[in-house]
C-alpha cells in the first residue's frame, strides 16, 4: 500500500476545505468525532478550525460537534508514550554539556564553556534526529571529509572539528547514562517508535501542515501513513511543488515516496501570479512578466494587494495602525498582522492601546522583559552593586513588594527614604552609608519624623537580611543548587514570592525558578555568580509569556504563526531583507555543504520554509498590505528581496506600482489636519503637542528657571509648571559641577557673609596688604565645607584642588572690584509681584553696593548663557534678578569661574538693563493674558532646548517632526 499526500490550495478558505474534508471522511458518525485526532503545527489556528468545522457541520444539519481533539504533534506523541527515564529540561540539558565541557578542558583554549552549551545543544539534537553514525572518530572524520570535499591524501585542517565534537559527543551521553535521564532528541525518537509500535486504534489522525523536519521524523510520518489510520493535508499547489524542485514539499513528497491528491479547485489568476512570481525558474522576470500580462490583461493584484515604503519605523507603525481603523470602519471582523520585527510589533502594539484598540498578541513577549522578571532581575543587581540606589529603588517601587503593613504606609517609606536620604543626603549606594545617613539627618533634624526613621530602618534591615544569603555567593565557586536555593530564599523573605504569585507572568517566573533549582538539585557543576546569572538570564530570555487572550479582531503574529489562517486582511510588516528572509545564523561547527552531507538542517531549508509559508500568507485574505522602512536612524534598509519581486514583476507586467497612493495620501493628510474625520470615526495621528489652559491654572509664584521654560518652550513651561511633573533627580556617584557649583557658592557665602558652624566672614575692608590672609580664610573655609563631601567619596578631593586653585584670582578680582563695590548681601531670598497675581521669587547670590547704585551678582562655575541671548531678551535669568528688587538696579552680572580666571562674563546696567526689564515684563505679561484666553502652549522643536529636555518621554518630538515635514 503506497501513501498518499492531500493538497490544500493557499487561500483564505484553506480550513473549509479541510473541515470538509474531515466531515466528508467521519459523516457516518456525525456529530460525534470523539474518535478524531487533529495535530496542527502550532495551535494559534486551532480556533479558526473549530469555527470552520461548525460552520461545515451546521450546513449538514448538525447544530453541535462532539469532539475533535486538536492538539500539536508533540502533544500527541507524549500522550502515546512512557519513557524510561526523566527528560532534560533545557536548562539542565545546558549544565550537563557545560560540565562535559569542563571535564574536557585540553580541546578549548579560552572559549566559554556556556556559549559552547548552547552551540553544542542544538547541534547535537540535530545529529541525534539526523541520526548522524558517530560510533567511531574515524567514521565520523570521513564523514567530514566528504562533506568539506577534501581528497584522502590531502591535510585535514578540518578535522580538529571531528576531535571536538566526537569527544564531547561521547562525554555528553557518558554523562546522561551516569545521571540516568535522556536528552529530549533521544526522548522524541522514542516517542515517535512507541506510537508506531502501539496496537491498533480506532481514532483517526489528521496530521495538517507538516514542516520538513529531520530524516527520522520522516520516517516516522512514512511508516504512520503506511498503516492506513492517518491522513496528511499540506497547503500547497501542484503548480508550486512541479515548478520548483526546491519547494519544502516537494522534497518531503520525495522523501515520502508518496502519491499527490490536489484539490478539484482551478488556482486562482492570483495564485498564478504568486506561482510565476516566485517559481525557481531559469525564465527571466521580464520574460514571465510580459508572458503572464498576455494571459491575463487585468492585474489580479488590483484592490487586493498594496504595498507602502516609509522613511522610518515610527511612520511604519503608524501607518499599519492608520490602515488597521480604516478596515475596522469597513466592519472587517479578522485582520492580522505578521511580522518577524518584534520591535516593530511592540511599537505597534503600544500605538493600538493608546488609541483603545485591543489586540490579540499570539507571539507574546520574552518573559524576561515583563515586571515580574524585572523586579527578580532588579533585587540581584541591588545585591550585586552594593545596594546602588538605581536598581534598589526599583526594587522597592515595584508592586511586588510590600515591606510595611500596607501598601500605602509601605510607598511613604519608599518616598521618604528617596526624598530625604537618597537624593538630599546624595547617597548612592551602601547599606551602612544609607544607615549612618538616616541617623545623622534624624540627629539634625529634630522635627524628623522618629516614627519614619524606624520605619526605614526596619525596611533596609529587611533587604540586609535578604541578601544575606545571596552576598555569601558573589565570590570563588559553589554549587548551582546553591545559586537556585539563595535567589527562592531571599525572594521569600522579601515576601515577593507570595505577590509574584498573584499574577500569571509572575507564577511563570516562579515557575521557572523551580525548573532551575530541580535541575541545579541534580547536578553536581560548581559555578561562578556571573554564571548563574547568564544561566537564569537565557532561561527567562528563552521563555515567552503570552497574556490571556482578548476578544479582538486584531491578531499579531510571526509567519511561522500564521499557518493555514484565515482572515478578511493582512498586513505583513516590516518587509526587509534582514528579517524576510533574514540570514543564517553564525554556527560555529560545520559549513552550510557539512550541514547538508550530514543530513542536517540548512539556512538553504529554512530559507525555503520561510519563502512557503510568506508566500501562502500572501492567500491567507483578500486584502494584503505590505509595509517596509527605508530608513532607520538616517541608515538605508534594504527591502525584502520577494517584496522587490513582486513590485518588480508588477511593474514590468502592467507598468503599475503596487504602491497604496490612497493610504499615503490619507497619511499625509493627517499630518496636515490631524483632527481629519474619516467615516463617523475620528482616526487619530501623532501631532505636535499644544495643549490649552484656563488663567486659573497658571502658576502664582515664579522663578526665573520658571519664566525661562516659559521662553525655551510653551509645552515645557507646561509639563514643569501647570501639570508639576519632574524627571527623576539623578543621584551621582561622584561630586559634579552642579555639586561643584553648590559648594562654591556656600564657601563665598561663609566669606562674605556668615554660616555659624564655618570659619569667617572676612572682616573690613579687602585690600592688597590683606591679600594673603584672605586667601588663607577662604582656603580653611573651603577645607571645612569640602570635608563631608571627600568622607563619602574621595573622587572629590579633584574638586577641592580645581576650586583652591581658583582662591588667588578670586582675591585678587575681589580686591580690584572692592576699589568702587562693596558686598552688602549674599545668598539672599527675595520675592516681589512683578504683575497682578505673578510674584516672582528667587536667590541672589551676592548685592553690591557703590553709593547710591546696586549691582546684583550671579555666580557661574559652569556654562553662562550667551551674550547675544542676554541682550535679545532670550536668557531672561539675569533681567529676572533686576526684576526682583525693589529698589532701582543699576548693575546684574554674572562673575564667571573658569580653572584659574575670575571675570565679569555678562554684564547689563543702566538704559540698557532698565529697557531690557521694560520688555521683558511687557512680554511676560501679554504671554499670561494669551496664555489665559485659551492660546495653546506648542512644544515647540528646538533642537538646542530639546537636547536637554527633561520631558522628551511624553513629548515624543521624534513622533510629530515626522508629520510636520
Amino acid at each position: 500500500m503506497g501513501v498518499t499526500v492531500e493538497l490544500i490550495p493557499c487561500s483564505e478558505n484553506a480550513f473549509t476545505e479541510v473541515a470538509r474534508r474531515i466531515l466528508d471522511h467521519h459523516h457516518t458518525s456525525l456529530p460525534d468525532l470523539t474518535d478524531c485526532r487533529i495535530l496542527l503545527a502550532n495551535l494559534n489556528s486551532a480556533p479558526a478550525l473549530r469555527r470552520a468545522l461548525l460552520i461545515q457541520a451546521e450546513q449538514a444539519g448538525h447544530q453541535a460537534l462532539l469532539g475533535p481533539s486538536i492538539q500539536t504533534m508533540n502533544e500527541w506523541l507524549s500522550d502515546q508514550s512512557l519513557l524510561p527515564q526523566p527528560v532534560l529540561s533545557q536548562a539542565a540539558q545546558e549544565l550537563v554539556l557545560v560540565d562535559a565541557i569542563r571535564h574536557t578542558k585540553n580541546l578549548f583554549d579560552s572559549h566559554d564553556p556556556w556559549l559552547l552549551s548552547s552551540e553544542l545543544s542544538g547541534l547535537f539534537t540535530e545529529l541525534t534526529l539526523a541520526r548522524v553514525p558517530l560510533k567511531s572518530q574515524q567514521q565520523f572524520k570521513v564523514l567530514l571529509r566528504e562533506g568539506y570535499g577534501i581528497d584522502k591524501d590531502e591535510p585535514l585542517p578540518f578535522m580538529d572539528e571531528a576531535r571536538i565534537v566526537f569527544t564531547l559527543w561521547k562525554a555528553w551521553h557518558q554523562q546522561l547514562r551516569d545521571d540516568h535521564v535522556m536528552d529530549a532528541a533521544t526522548a522524541q525518537l522514542m516517542r515517535q517508535a512507541q506510537s508506531l509500535e502501539a496496537p491498533d486504534q480506532q481514532d483517526a489522525l489528521w496530521i495538517i501542515g507538516f514542516e520538513p523536519q529531520a530524516v527520522t521524523a520522516i520516517d516516522w510520518l512514512q511508516q504512520l501513513l503506511l498503516q492506513g489510520k492517518t491522513r496528511l493535508l499540506l497547503q500547497a499547489s501542484i503548480t508550486q511543488i512541479n515548478n520548483n524542485p526546491a519547494h519544502p514539499y516537494a522534497r518531503l513528497i520525495q522523501q515520502l515516496d508518496a502519491q499527490i491528491q490536489q484539490s478539484d479547485q482551478p488556482p486562482s489568476a492570483f495564485s498564478q501570479l504568486l506561482d510565476t512570481v516566485f517559481a525557481n525558474h531559469t525564465q527571466p522576470l521580464h520574460e514571465r512578466a510580459h508572458a503572464f500580462s498576455s494571459q491575463h490583461s487585468d492585474s489580479p493584484l488590483t484592490n487586493r494587494l498594496t504595498t507602502l515604503h516609509t522613511q522610518s519605523a515610527e511612520q511604519e507603525a503608524e501607518a499599519v495602525v492608520l490602515q488597521l481603523r480604516r478596515w475596522l470602519l469597513e466592519d472587517k471582523h479578522s485582520i492580522g498582522i505578521i511580522s518577524e520585527d518584534r520591535r516593530l510589533a511592540r511599537r505597534i502594539r503600544a500605538l493600538l492601546e493608546r488609541e483603545g484598540l485591543a489586540l490579540q498578541d499570539a507571539g507574546g513577549w520574552a518573559l524576561s522583559t515583563t515586571s515580574s522578571a524585572a523586579v527578580l532581575e532588579r533585587w540581584l543587581q541591588t545585591v550585586e552593586e552594593d545596594f546602588a540606589h538605581t536598581p534598589l529603588l526599583d526594587v522597592l517601587k515595584s508592586p511586588f513588594v510590600c515591606l510595611a503593613e500596607n501598601r500605602r504606609a509601605h510607598l511613604q517609606n519608599v518616598r521618604r527614604f528617596e526624598q530625604d536620604i537618597v537624593f538630599h543626603e546624595q547617597i548612592a549606594r551602601g547599606l551602612e552609608r544609607y544607615r549612618r545617613h538616616l541617623n545623622l539627618r534624624a540627629a539634625r533634624l529634630p522635627d524628623w519624623s522618629e516614627t519614619s526613621r524606624h520605619d526605614i530602618e526596619h525596611m533596609l534591615n529587611r533587604l540586609d537580611h535578604a541578601a544575606e544569603p545571596l552576598r555569601e555567593l558573589l565570590h570563588d565557586e559553589h554549587p548551582v543548587a546553591a545559586f537556585t536555593t539563595a535567589v527562592m530564599q531571599s525572594l521569600q523573605e522579601l515576601g515577593i514570592d507570595l505577590l509574584l504569585a498573584t499574577d500569571p507572568a509572575g507564577q511563570r517566573v516562579l515557575d521557572e525558578l523551580q525548573s532551575l533549582h530541580t535541575a541545579a538539585e541534580e547536578s553536581h557543576t560548581r559555578l561562578r555568580w556571573e554564571e548563574f546569572r547568564g544561566w537564569l538570564g537565557r532561561t527567562l530570555e528563552r521563555f515567552t509569556f503570552q497574556p490571556a487572550t482578548s476578544q479582538s479582531a486584531i491578531q499579531l503574529m510571526t509567519l511561522a504563526q500564521c499557518a493555514m489562517q484565515q482572515f478578511d486582511a493582512v498586513i505583513i510588516a516590516g518587509c526587509t531583507a534582514d528579517l524576510l528572509p533574514g540570514k543564517a545564523a553564525g554556527q560555529a561547527f560545520f559549513n552550510q555543504s557539512v550541514r547538508a552531507e550530514l543530513g542536517l538542517p540548512t539556512w538553504r531549508d529554512t530559507l525555503n520554509i520561510k519563502l512557503h509559508q510568506f508566500r501562502c500568507t500572501l492567500e491567507a485574505a483578500p486584502q494584503i498590505l505590505l509595509t517596509c522602512c527605508d530608513e532607520i536612524k538616517a541608515e538605508p534598509v534594504t527591502a525584502s528581496p520577494w517584496l522587490e519581486l513582486l513590485e518588480t514583476f508588477h511593474s514590468i507586467a502592467y507598468g503599475t506600482a503596487l504602491h497604496d497612493d490612497q493610504l499615503e495620501q490619507l497619511i499625509r493628510a493627517l499630518r496636515q489636519h490631524p483632527g481629519l474625520n474619516l467615516s463617523q470615526q475620528n482616526i487619530s495621528s501623532t501631532k505636535r503637542p499644544a495643549p490649552a489652559i484656563t488663567a486659573a491654572l497658571l502658576p502664582k509664584d515664579w522663578t526665573a528657571s520658571t519664566h525661562q521654560r516659559l521662553i525655551d518652550c510653551p509645552y515645557r513651561f507646561f509639563a514643569a509648571d501647570i501639570l508639576h511633573l519632574s524627571a527623576p533627580e539623578e543621584i551621582r556617584e561622584a561630586l559634579e559641577k552642579s555639586d561643584y557649583g553648590e559648594y562654591v557658592h556656600r564657601i563665598l557665602q561663609a566669606f562674605h557673609g556668615n554660616i555659624k558652624e564655618l570659619p569667617g566672614p572676612w572682616q573690613g575692608q579687602l585690600t592688597g596688604n590683606e591679600r594673603d590672609a584672605a586667601i588663607q580664610l577662604l582656603q580653611q573655609i573651603s577645607q571645612a565645607v569640602f570635608q563631608n563631601a571627600i568622607s563619602d567619596n574621595l573622587a572629590a578631593r579633584g574638586w577641592l584642588k580645581r576650586w583652591l586653585a581658583c582662591i588667588p584670582a578670586y582675591i585678587d578680582w575681589c580686591i580690584e572690584r572692592n576699589a568702587h563695590w562693596q558686598p552688602q548681601l549674599v545668598e539672599q531670598r527675595m520675592q516681589r509681584e512683578i504683575l497682578p497675581g505673578i510674584t516672582l521669587k528667587g536667590r541672589v547670590d551676592r548685592i553690591d553696593r557703590c553709593g547710591d547704585q546696586q549691582a546684583i551678582l550671579d555666580y557661574k562655575t559652569g556654562k553662562t548663557a550667551d551674550i547675544d541671548a542676554v541682550f535679545e531678551g532670550e536668557a531672561v535669568q539675569l533681567p529676572s534678578y533686576a526684576l526682583l528688587s525693589e529698589s532701582d538696579v543699576s548693575r546684574v552680572e554674572y562673575v564667571q569661574f573658569d580653572k584659574n580666571k575670575v571675570h565679569n562674563k555678562v554684564c547689563l546696567e543702566d538704559d540698557e538693563l532698565r529697557q531690557l526689564t521694560v520688555n521683558i515684563k511687557q512680554r511676560l505679561l501679554q504671554m499670561t493674558r494669551d496664555i489665559g484666553e485659551g492660546q495653546a502652549l506648542h512644544a515647540w522643536g528646538d533642537p538646542d532646548v530639546c537636547r536637554y529636555c527633561e520631558f522628551d518621554g511624553i513629548c515624543r518630538r521624534d513622533s510629530w517632526q515626522d508629520h510636520d515635514r
